[in-house]
C-alpha cells in the first residue's frame, strides 16, 4: 500500500492583495492564447501535454521581455506567458484591483479541470511540485519570509501567516541567496521539530559561502582549482603567483548564476579588479584558471548517494562562464565513476542530500567549482530528458522517517557524557589493537567512528577488518606476498608483489616503490639490490618494498595500463573505476595509508635520459629532510600535480620524494647505484639504519630555483652538442636540427644559465618537442663540480658494489592470506 506523505516546499515568493472571483477546484479552466518566455505561443491544450499529464503554466501582465528575464533568473521549468492585455488574468480571477496580477498557481488535469490552486508559488519548484502530486503526496509551497519562529521551553514551533503550522512529514528547502540567514533559521527550526529536511541548514550554509565550501572540500582531498583568499593589498600579487599567475578567475564569495565571476587576463588587470571589489567591501576569491576546461563545465545532479543526471554546459562566443544564465548551451553527458564519486562525496561532505555539483574537466580529473543547495530543474531535465524531480521526491519519500540527528549535540547535553576526537600517535599502546582489545568500553568510552588518516570507518567494520587478519609480520620477520589489484578480461590476475621487512626495533614505516610506469626499470633493480643490503638485519621500523606497482605495464614494456591511463594520475583511485583507478585504489588504501614516509622511483620517459635528481615539494613538512638526506647534487622543488602519488600522499601528511634517473626500458648502472646509495642515506637520516663507522664523502645538495624545457624549433634530425649534467650559459649552442631533404639547419640555444638535467636521445624530432631540460641554480658552476665529484665518489664506494649476500629465508604468503 502506497503511503501518502505531506511534502512542504519552502521558497521565497511574492504575494499581494486579494483577488476578484476566480475559478474554483473542479471548474473548467478558461482557455487562452498567449506568447511565452520560450519564444512560442501557447494555448491551454498544448500546455496540458506534459510528462505528468498535468498542466503547469504561469502568466504575467508584464512584457514578454520582462517575463523572459524572470524565467531565466528563477530557473523556470515552464513557459511564462505574457498577458499584457490582462484578459487571461481577469478570467482566472487573479487581477488585483490595483491593476497587477497575483502569483497564484492552477493545477489542471488533461480534461481541463482545475484540480488544485496554490496562492504561493515559485517557478523553480514547479517540477518537484508536479512530481510529488504524481506520486500521490500532498504538496504545499510556502513563502519562507512568511514564517515566524517561536521558541519556548521544550517546544520549538513555527507559525505561517499568523497561524500555527500544520504537521508536515518532510521539507525540501529552496532558499534564495538573498535570504540565506532567515531561510536557514526556518530550516533549522524544522530540524528541531524532527521534520525530515532534504538539505539541512548546516549544509545550505556550507554551500552558500564559496570560501567555506572550498575549505571543507580541500580538507577532504576533493579536487579543486588552486584558490587563495587575501585582504591585504600587499598580498594580492604573491597570491596570484601562488595559483600560477595570470590569467586568474576572480569570484565574489556569495555570487550565484555566474554573477560576480570575472576573468583577469593579466596580473595588472587582476590587481585592479581585486582592489576595486575590496574597496566596495566585497570579499573575493582568486582561483587558478583551468585552461583545459575551455569554457566548459559539468553539472551533476546528486540525490542521496548517486548522480541522477548530468549535463555539460558550454560557454558561447567570448564568454568564459558556461552558466545557462550567461547564454551557455547544455548537452547531456554520461559521467565516469571518478566524476560521479567526486560529485556525491562533495555533496555529502558539505552536508547536502540534494545538490547540483559544478565541476571543471581538469587535466588531472574533476575540479569542483561550486556545490549548489538549490539547483534548478528545467535545464537539466530538458537537456537529459530524465525525471530529476521524480528522483528527488522518491528519495524524500524513502528517507522521511530518518530526520537528521546531531549526535554530538545529543550526547553533549546528556549528563556525564561528552564527545571528543582523540589523536592516537605512532608508538601508542593502542596502535594495532581492535576496539574490543582496547577495553575502552569498560572505561565507559564508546567509540563512534575511527578515522585512519582520512577515512571514517564504523566500529564494527574496524573489528571485522582486525579479526580477519590472517597473519601479522612480527618484529624481526620479513614476508613476501602478492596483493590482488585487478583482473584482465581473460581472468588473468594482476597481483602486485610486496615484501615487508619488519625490524626488531620501533621506527618509521618506509615505502620504496618502483615501476608505477611499467617501462621504468632502474627502480626495479634498485629495490632488488636493496633486499640484500647487509644492514637490514639491524632495521628500526618497517620497510615495505614494491618493485613493480604497474605489473601490466611491466609485462608489456609500457608506461600505461590497458585503459591507456597514467597510473600516476589516478590516485587515490576508486574500487569502481577503470583498471588504473582500481589498481591505484588497492595500492593507496592497502599500502600508502599505512606508511610514514615514501620514496617513489622513476626514470625519464622513452627516448629521454634523466640526470639523477630528487623531485619534491619542499614546503611540505618532513620532505626537505628526506630530499637533503638522499645526498645527491640536484634537487628540484617541484609542485604537486593533482591525483599523482606525491600529491595524494602529501594530503595525508606523508612525506614523499621522487627519485628520477636514467631512461625508460634501459638499465643505467650509475643511476641504480646512486639510487641504492641515496635510499640508504635517507634511512640513516630517519634513524632506520645505524650510521656508518667509516664515513664517506657525501654530495652537497643544491636546490634548483626553476627549470625550463628547450623545444625543437623545426622538424628534422637532431644532434645534441652537450651532454647530460653539463653546465650551459645563456645563448650557448645546445644542438643542431637539420632538415633531412634540404640544407636547412637551425641551432638550438640555451635561454638561460643552468644544468642539463634531461636530454632527448631520439634523433628524429618534430617542431615543439622537448629536447633539453635545463635547471637553473644560484651557483651553476658549483653544481657542475658537485655532479662530477659525486660520480667519482660512487665508483670509489665499495659499499655500493653489487652485493652477493644471500637473502635470508622469507615467508611466502598466498594472495588470500595477506599480512597486516
Amino acid at each position: 500500500m502506497k503511503m501518502k506523505r505531506t511534502l512542504l516546499f519552502v521558497a521565497a515568493v511574492l504575494f499581494a492583495g486579494s483577488a476578484a472571483a476566480a475559478p474554483q477546484v473542479g471548474d473548467m479552466a478558461p482557455d487562452f492564447t498567449l506568447p511565452g518566455s520560450d519564444g512560442g505561443y501557447h494555448t491551454l491544450s498544448d500546455l496540458q501535454i506534459t510528462k505528468f499529464d498535468i498542466a503547469y503554466f504561469m502568466a504575467s501582465v508584464d512584457s514578454l521581455e520582462d517575463n523572459t528575464g524572470f524565467a531565466q533568473k528563477n530557473n523556470a521549468n515552464f513557459p511564462i506567458l505574457a498577458d499584457v492585455t490582462k484578459t487571461m488574468s481577469q478570467s482566472y480571477g487573479v487581477l488585483h484591483a490595483a491593476g497587477f496580477a497575483q502569483r497564484w498557481t492552477y493545477y489542471i488535469d488533461p480534461e481541463g479541470i482545475i484540480i488544485r490552486i496554490d496562492k504561493d508559488t515559485n517557478p523553480a519548484t514547479a517540477g518537484a511540485d508536479l512530481a510529488a502530486l504524481q506520486r500521490d503526496h500532498d504538496v504545499r509551497v510556502l513563502n519562507t519570509l512568511k514564517f515566524a519562529i517561536d521558541l519556548q521551553q521544550g517546544s520549538p514551533d513555527l507559525y505561517y501567516r499568523q497561524k500555527a503550522l500544520n504537521a508536515y512529514d518532510a521539507v525540501l528547502p529552496r532558499i534564495g541567496a538573498s535570504i540565506t540567514y532567515y531561510g536557514t533559521a526556518v530550516v533549522r527550526q524544522f530540524q528541531e521539530m524532527d521534520v525530515f529536511c532534504a538539505n539541512t541548514a548546516h549544509g545550505i550554509i556550507n554551500s552558500r559561502d564559496k570560501l567555506r565550501s572550498l575549505q571543507i572540500l580541500s580538507r577532504h582531498h576533493i579536487g579543486i582549482p588552486r584558490t587563495t583568499f587575501v585582504r591585504d593589498k600587499k598580498d594580492v600579487i604573491p597570491a596570484i603567483e601562488r595559483v600560477g599567475g595570470a590569467p586568474v578567475v576572480i569570484k565574489l564569495i556569495e555570487g550565484t548564476q555566474g554573477i560576480g565571476v570575472l576573468l583577469a587576463e593579466t596580473m595588472q588587470a587582476a590587481e585592479s579588479i581585486i582592489e576595486l571589489l575590496q574597496s566596495q567591501k566585497q570579499n573575493v576569491l582568486v582561483q587558478k584558471f583551468v585552461a583545459e576546461s575551455k569554457g566548459k563545465d559539468i553539472r551533476a545532479f546528486v540525490v542521496g548517494d548517486r548522480v541522477v543526471a548530468a549535463m555539460r554546459r558550454v560557454a558561447q562566443g567570448q564568454e568564459f562562464r558556461s552558466n545557462v544564465h550567461r547564454g551557455g548551451v547544455a548537452e547531456a553527458v554520461e559521467l565516469d565513476d571518478v566524476y560521479k564519486e567526486t560529485a556525491v562525496r562533495s555533496a555529502q561532505i558539505l552536508g547536502l542530500r540534494v545538490a547540483g555539483v559544478d565541476m571543471l574537466e581538469g587535466a588531472t580529473g574533476p575540479q569542483i567549482m561550486e556545490v549548489n543547495s538549490s539547483p534548478g530543474l528545467e535545464g537539466i531535465e530538458t537537456c537529459t530528458g530524465l525525471d530529476v524531480a521524480g528522483a528527488v521526491i522518491d528519495y524524500i519519500s524513502a528517507q522521511v522517517d530518518f530526520p537528521e540527528i546531531d549526535i554530538r549535540q545529543r550526547l553533549t547535553v546528556s549528563k556525564g557524557y561528552g564527545v571528543s576526537e582523540i589523536y592516537v600517535p605512532d608508538g601508542s599502546d593502542f596502535v594495532g589493537m581492535t576496539i574490543k582489545e582496547s577495553n575502552l568500553a569498560e572505561k565507559d568510552i564508546n567509540v563512534l567512528t575511527l578515522r585512519p588518516k582520512i577515512q571514517d570507518l564504523a566500529p564494527e567494520a574496524i573489528e571485522r577488518a582486525s579479526e580477519a587478519r590472517s597473519d601479522v609480520v612480527q618484529p624481526g620477520e620479513r614476508v613476501q606476498f602478492d596483493l590482488p589489484t585487478a583482473r584482465l578480461y581473460t581472468h588473468t590476475p594482476l597481483n602486485m608483489p610486496v615484501e615487508i621487512i619488519h625490524g626488531r626495533y620501533v621506527g618509521p614505516v618506509l615505502l620504496i616503490c618502483a615501476a608505477i610506469h611499467g617501462d621504468e626499470l632502474n627502480g626495479v633493480e634498485v629495490i632488488r639490490r636493496m633486499r640484500s643490503f647487509r644492514s637490514l638485519n639491524r632495521l628500526h621500523g618497517t620497510l615495505i618494498l614494491i618493485p613493480v606497482v604497474n605489473l601490466f605495464g611491466f609485462i608489456h614494456q609500457s608506461r600505461y595500463l590497458p585503459d591507456r591511463r597514467d597510473l600516476n594520475r589516478s590516485f587515490p583511485g576508486s574500487e569502481r573505476g577503470s583498471i588504473a583507478s582500481r589498481v591505484a585504489h588497492v595500492f593507496f588504501d592497502n599500502i600508502v595509508k599505512r606508511c610514514t614516509h615514501i620514496i617513489d622511483l622513476h626514470t625519464a620517459a622513452v627516448n629521454r635520459d634523466n640526470l639523477p635528481q630528487i623531485r619534491a615539494a619542499l614546503d611540505e613538512p618532513g620532505v626537505p629532510e628526506m630530499a637533503m638526506g638522499f645526498s645527491i647534487p640536484v634537487i628540484i622543488n617541484s609542485g604537486l600535480i593533482e591525483n599523482s602519488l606525491r600529491c595524494e600522499a602529501g594530503k595525508l601528511g606523508i612525506p614523499i620524494i621522487t627519485y628520477e634517473a636514467g631512461e625508460a626500458l634501459r638499465l643505467n648502472e650509475r643511476a641504480i647505484v646512486t639510487g641504492v646509495r641515496g635510499i640508504v642515506s635517507v634511512m640513516r637520516s630517519l634513524k632506520m639504519l645505524p650510521s656508518r663507522r667509516i664515513q664517506t664523502v657525501r654530495a652537497e645538495p643544491y636546490i634548483a630555483r626553476s627549470s625550463k624545457w628547450v623545444r625543437a624549433s623545426m622538424d628534422g634530425m637532431f644532434r645534441p652538442l652537450v651532454q647530460l649534467g653539463a653546465r650551459v650559459r645563456k645563448g650557448a649552442s645546445l644542438g643542431v636540427i637539420s632538415a633531412p631533404f634540404s640544407s636547412q639547419e637551425e641551432v638550438l640555444q640555451a635561454e638561460a644559465d643552468g644544468i642539463i638535467i634531461c636530454v632527448n636521445n631520439l634523433p628524429l624530432v618534430n617542431e615543439g618537442e622537448a629536447l633539453f631540460h635545463i635547471a637553473r641554480f644560484e651557483a651553476a658552476r658549483a653544481v657542475e663540480s658537485e655532479i662530477a665529484n659525486h660520480e667519482s665518489n660512487i665508483e670509489d664506494d665499495r659499499l655500493y658494489e653489487i652485493e652477493t649476500v644471500p637473502v635470508p629465508d622469507i615467508d611466502i604468503v598466498e594472495s588470500s592470506d595477506q599480512p597486516s
